[in-house]
């Protein structure tokens, strides 16, 4: 798992946290105000990249005040997660300097 990401100029730094599932039934969260993103650290990993960038969009959802409602913030999630699953040479591409 990364660190931190930036989203909108911000440095978001990413935790793995035990028990957040059992304990909040959550798979992750994200506060805006503290600049965090917590994910569940016994997901399978793929589960933890799926959960990491749907609290990304929720961050971008926050910092840019887009308003999305929940579930369409969970459909963006798959269908992104489909994406860059399914194109890594797109994502390099994309990620050129």
């Amino acid at each position: 798992m990364i660190d931190n990401v930036k989203i909108a100029g911000m440095k978001y730094e990413i935790k793995e946290t035990e028990n957040l599932t059992r304990d909040h039934g959550s798979l992750g969260n994200c506060c805006g105000n503290n600049l965090t993103i917590n994910v569940d650290k016994d997901l399978k990993e793929d589960v933890k990249k799926k959960t990491l960038l749907h609290e990304i969009i929720e961050a971008l959802n926050f910092e840019y005040n887009f308003e999305f409602e929940h579930n369409k913030i969970c459909v963006l999630e798959t269908a992104l997660f489909a994406v860059i699953k399914d194109n890594t040479e797109l994502i390099k591409y994309l990620s050129e300097v």
